[in-house]
């Protein structure tokens, strides 16, 4: 059993836990405030240019989140006709839980991220579902958030309880595109295109599910396919050992959640053989990323502030904590840089993460071009750019 040796407080030193297969209480504390934080990163401030969506519940059998009550997605329809054949589905963060003990923890600090019981009638959002044409090219786009309740990166379709919740991030996913197919018009007719996407865990169940959703409209009935691209904001998770030992480190929550929310049917079957052994490596963003097939644009700034916040336990500050952030933008940058051809990158030097849900989107500039450029671009078919900060030096971007 994993019993925690002493009171778990922010910022204490590693816990005293004697079993090693345990991933230890304190740690639990630091992910929860970590993930108070990725929410309130897709809380933005408002303004009078954002969207207003009304909440749309779920009735599928299935469709629901971790306490059982319904899930659901916010949706505005598009404000002019040119805008009628233009989607956004946007799958929202924040974070993940991986045992028992997280989960539980996470049910107390962070609930709404696992009920519905609560949530809004409707949603003011920014950033990509900004309604202003400089700020936004999705500005007059039918625009959908998918709310976030299952805990598993939007990834799971555990039929049965574990650790006393519900894990069926993917059949909502599902439900949602099936609701806007058979309520909403979606691939009703001819050139539609859906802009399919999210930010932190809600970038990395769009990068798992982005390869199906041609399918999940064809099963909803649609009588047309749609032409897709990928928006994925900050899913790039690097397989890197912890700069400090009480956090177990990604790769080792990444195998919890695999083991036990029945991921593994969402996943291409190309990449379970090639990661046979290590399947888990097909929900990991530097191994996933790789292999999707479908066009897409990746944020992933070198110095991501969640990935390093959990590895260093802190903003980076020392020069050997200086060093690993160093080293982790390197990796990063190696990676976006080996991508195929119809990946286009962003990738900022920011200390940053999961930021198109703010100004941001259209502030931040790389080599010229904003998040919103290159979405503009990728729109008309214009995929495979790099826009990788070459500036040197931690969180050495120009405003961020």
């Amino acid at each position: 059993r994993c019993q925690a040796g002493t009171p778990a407080t922010l910022g204490s030193p590693e816990p005293k836990n004697s079993n090693p297969l345990c991933l230890n209480i304190n740690m639990r504390v630091l992910w929860a405030f970590s993930l108070l934080a990725v929410v309130a990163n897709v809380s933005p401030a408002t303004s009078d240019d954002d969207a207003v969506l009304s909440l749309v519940s779920l009735t599928v059998s299935g469709a629901i989140c971790n306490d059982g009550s319904r899930a659901g997605y916010y949706f505005v329809p598009a404000s002019d006709a040119t805008g009628a054949k233009h989607w956004l589905i946007y799958l929202e963060g924040g974070g993940w839980c991986y045992d028992a003990p997280s989960c539980m923890e996470r049910w107390t600090s962070a609930k709404s991220l696992m009920s519905s019981q609560g949530w809004e009638s409707t949603l003011r959002l920014g950033g990509i579902f900004s309604t202003n044409w400089q700020h936004s090219p999705m500005y007059n786009s039918n625009k959908v958030f998918v709310r976030y309740c299952s805990s598993d990166a939007h990834m799971g379709d555990n039929a049965t309880s574990t650790f006393g919740f519900h894990f069926r991030g993917r059949r909502i996913v599902e439900s949602v595109v099936a609701d806007l197919v058979q309520n909403k018009a979606l691939a009703q007719g001819e050139n539609h295109t859906v802009v399919f996407g999210g930010g932190s865990a809600g970038a990395r169940g769009a990068m798992v599910n982005l390869d199906n959703v041609q399918g999940f409209i064809a099963r909803a009935g649609a009588p047309y396919s749609a032409q897709l691209l990928g928006f994925l904001d900050s899913p790039l998770w690097i397989d890197e050992a912890p700069f400090i030992k009480s956090f177990p480190g990604f790769s080792a929550v990444t195998k919890a959640v695999y083991a036990f929310a029945n991921i593994t049917p969402a996943v291409d079957p190309r990449c379970l053989s090639l990661y046979a052994g290590s399947e888990w490596k097909c929900i990991f963003g530097q191994y996933r990323v790789p292999l999707l097939s479908t066009p897409l644009i990746l944020v992933a700034s070198q110095y991501d502030s969640f990935q390093l916040g959990e590895n260093v336990g802190h903003r980076p500050a020392t020069a050997a904590e200086l060093s690993y952030a160093t080293d982790f933008a390197s990796r990063t940058r190696a990676v976006v840089q080996e991508l195929q051809t119809h990946a286009s990158v962003f990738s900022s030097a920011c200390y940053s993460h999961s930021t198109s849900l703010d100004a941001p989107f259209y502030t931040v500039i790389v080599q010229g071009e904003s998040m919103s450029d290159i979405l503009w671009s990728a729109l008309t078919g214009k995929t495979g750019g790099r826009w990788v900060d070459p500036c040197q030096g931690f969180a050495c971007g120009q405003k961020c």
